[in-house]
């Protein structure tokens, strides 16, 4: 499994880079708020021209709590998920942590 450090909220979407593809991505939010997880950002982070990047009110919700969170499902045995495929929006008082499968 790889890891990648956990991503302090700001109230601002983050470009999520994983060390490598993976078959399957794991998000889970500790503090409060709603953190929402969705496409890919420009290079820069920018989420301008890139509908599917996550914002504030765009994405798959992920909330902090037991058994909570977001598992992007299992890509088979030959497919893998892009190493920045995935963009984040994090509130502040929000920590989001990711963990994937090589």
């Amino acid at each position: 499994m790889m890891t990648i450090p956990d991503i302090a909220g700001t109230g601002a979407t983050v470009q999520i880079v994983l060390p490598n593809p993976a078959r399957w991505v794991q998000f889970a939010l500790t503090g409060s708020g709603t953190a929402r997880i969705g496409g890919s950002c420009a290079a820069n982070g920018s989420t301008t021209g890139f509908p599917s990047a996550a914002t504030s009110t765009q994405g798959v919700p992920v909330v902090a709590g037991n058994n909570a969170g977001f598992m992007a499902p299992f890509m088979g045995q030959f497919s893998f998920y892009q190493a920045t495929e995935f963009s984040a929006y994090i509130p502040s008082g929000a920590t989001l942590s990711v963990a994937a499968k090589e």
